[in-house]
């Protein structure tokens, strides 16, 4: 029962995500991921966040350095208010800008 991944600076990007997107989405023991120091980008970030609406088990997602802008924060967002369960998302190192940190924010700011 796999409760934790790390692929770390892997190269992964929005094609090779693919594969961990399945991983997450039939894994409900999952509790951890770990991709920090990727090419992730939106358009992997949106591959992810389609897994994370379906798995309500991931308590922490690092995707800190993985090339995500506004865009890949508002999918970020979407996933965050319907999920109670990921508590720790780490977005350091990305240019996400003011208007991600807004969407986020907001997010957070609805549901206390």
């Amino acid at each position: 029962n796999l409760t934790a991944v790390d692929l770390t600076g892997n190269g992964q990007g929005d094609c090779s995500v693919i594969g961990v997107a399945i991983g997450i989405r039939n894994n409900k023991n999952l509790t951890t991921v770990n991709l920090r120091c990727n090419r992730l980008g939106d358009e992997g970030t949106e591959i992810l966040c389609q897994a994370l609406q379906l798995n309500r088990s991931i308590v922490t997602l690092d995707l800190r350095s993985n090339g995500i802008s506004k865009n890949g924060a508002e999918l970020l967002a979407k996933v965050l208010h319907c999920n109670e369960i990921l508590t720790t998302l780490l977005l350091g190192n990305n240019n996400i800008g003011d208007d991600g940190v807004k969407y986020l924010a907001d997010v957070l700011y609805s549901d206390t």
